[in-house]
């Protein structure tokens, strides 16, 4: 599922890029927390919009934004690699740190404040609201954790033994929600001192005059955020260099050499449970269908529940550490003998489809109206099945990418055959997307386990379309009886172009990835 924001003030096929961001105050009835992002449009004009504090984890500097939307393009600054000395100088100082080619322009952009590291010769400046994203937000339900101060009392509780960590989530915590990323920070937070640290400093900064309602034009006091363990780390950002300063826009995977209490990370949920025994239902109830985008009212309205949010696939800071930690999702098995009759279908109605609704990403306050709305982050290459194993040995060679990932099954009416074929499941796909600095494609593969082969399809997203609905309609409608791309249905599909077919052979990994790569270039 997409997003965009509604009311949007700007003309509807406007690029206006995200310049800055503003640290949270109380807004609203029920106080929620909100934040103003600052818009530039293309003629360098400001405007100020407030957005929920729960958005954090959507917002990049530099990023351009239409219709409400984001577009996945990055405007400003390249891809660099920084590699931390043992002993780096570590500062939060005033946004007066950013370079002045890079215009605040008002006191109050200028309020917040910037990590500045002094690292082997350069000075590198990153605003702490971008630290607190990478490293602390990568959804919703953390992003409004991080400002309250009970350490995810409310949200599971917790046990470190003999370096095995365990997570034990209450029932007001989404599914959607417990993506792998999300359960390795949160552990960080909780067994991990120097993560733990930097944590409490940004609630700390939040108390400390912090999350008042504006008035007379003031804002909250700004928040504080270090980023932990940075000696001997290192960093994937888009930034700009200006002589030898480096203005970090986005951290997009960070590695650190510390090691962690924990190399064992097991998880567990009410709603996670494999039922054993007795009898299925027949069906025939409500069917809900989710609609292909949620729109967020910039309005502080409170969701009026938080456990089965719309779930939103977003980008993610990837984090590797000294050592792999295997992450475990432990299910409650739920024995049904005697219990599981036969009910017959009721007289359900069928939601009809649509497209787009409204939803929140404001806090739970007991009385809202709306769905909530909930990050899902796209995969990293360690959650991967290993069926696509291949493939992510053959992506590094797309040469100066950043990679994201969702694994989906083949829809209902899909010309595949089954995989496996002794349980009749659907044939898995992966898909991937493919970022530079200015531009991004998607490709997408099929499990091909079996020695069913299909090729590689890399293409370019079509505007106003949904991502994952798309590609769905794509596998249905595009791929032949004999299991294998219909170029006819690909060219309808596409108005002619912007796609490209790579097929599959014996070759090195290095030889695969290379002619994806050359493939990507000729979509552009």
């Amino acid at each position: 599922m997409e997003m965009k924001f509604k009311d949007w003030p700007f003309d509807k096929n406007e690029n206006v890029y995200l310049h800055w961001l503003r640290s949270p105050y109380h807004a609203g009835q029920h106080k929620q927390w909100q934040m103003q992002a600052v818009f530039r449009r293309e003629n360098g004009t400001l405007h100020d919009l407030a957005m929920p504090w729960g958005a954090l984890p959507a917002f990049r500097l530099g990023c351009a934004y239409r219709d409400g939307k984001p577009t996945g393009v990055n405007h400003l600054g390249t891809r660099m690699q920084i590699r931390f000395c043992s002993s780096p100088k570590v500062s939060i100082c005033d946004a007066i740190s950013v370079p002045r080619q890079y215009e605040l322009r008002t006191r109050f952009n200028l309020r917040e404040k910037c990590v500045v590291i002094w690292n082997r010769g350069e000075r590198i400046v990153v605003p702490c609201l971008e630290v607190i994203r990478a490293y602390f937000a990568p959804n919703r339900m953390m992003t409004a954790e991080l400002l309250g101060p009970d350490l995810f009392t409310d949200v599971c509780t917790s046990t470190l033994t003999d370096g095995q960590a365990h997570l034990k989530f209450s029932e007001r915590v989404a599914i959607a929600s417990l993506s792998t990323e999300v359960i390795k920070r949160m552990a960080l937070v909780l067994f991990d001192g120097e993560f733990r640290a930097a944590w409490k400093k940004v609630w700390s900064s939040a108390s400390n005059g912090g999350g008042e309602n504006m008035r007379n034009g003031e804002y909250a006091y700004p928040l504080h955020a270090e980023p932990p363990a940075i000696p001997g780390s290192s960093w994937v950002v888009r930034g700009m260099k200006i002589e030898k300063t480096i203005l970090v826009l986005e951290i997009k995977q960070f590695s650190s050499a510390v090691r962690l209490p924990f190399s064992t990370l097991s998880y567990e949920h009410p709603g996670f449970r494999t039922h054993e025994g007795g009898k299925k239902g027949s069906g025939g109830g409500r069917i809900k269908e989710e609609p292909e985008e949620a729109a967020i009212d910039p309005e502080p309205k409170s969701p009026k529940g938080i456990t089965a949010p719309y779930a939103v696939r977003l980008d993610f800071t990837t984090a590797d550490f000294a050592q792999r930690i295997e992450v475990v999702k432990v299910r409650e098995r739920v024995n049904e003998k005697g219990q599981g009759e036969d009910r017959p279908g009721g007289g359900g109605v069928r939601l009809e489809y649509v497209s787009t609704k409204d939803g929140t990403l404001y806090d739970e306050a007991g009385c809202g109206e709306l769905p909530s709305v909930e990050f899902t982050p796209f995969k990293s290459v360690n959650d991967v099945s290993w069926s696509f194993r291949k493939l992510f040995k053959a992506l590094p060679y797309i040469k100066g990418a950043s990679l994201s990932f969702f694994e989906g099954e083949a829809p209902e009416g899909c010309c595949l055959p089954k995989v496996p074929k002794i349980s009749g499941s659907p044939r898995p796909y992966v898909l991937v997307g493919v970022s530079f600095s200015s531009r991004r494609f998607f490709l997408v593969e099929v499990d091909g386990r079996d020695d069913h082969g299909i090729s590689t399809l890399l293409f370019m997203m079509p505007r106003g379309k949904s991502l994952i609905a798309f590609t769905g309609n794509m596998l249905k409608k595009c791929i032949a009886g004999g299991g294998h791309w219909d170029r006819e249905e690909l060219e309808a599909l596409f108005n002619g172009g912007r796609y490209e077919l790579v097929k599959h052979t014996k070759s090195s990994s290095e030889n695969w990835g290379m002619r994806l790569w050359r493939a990507g270039r000729r979509l552009s």
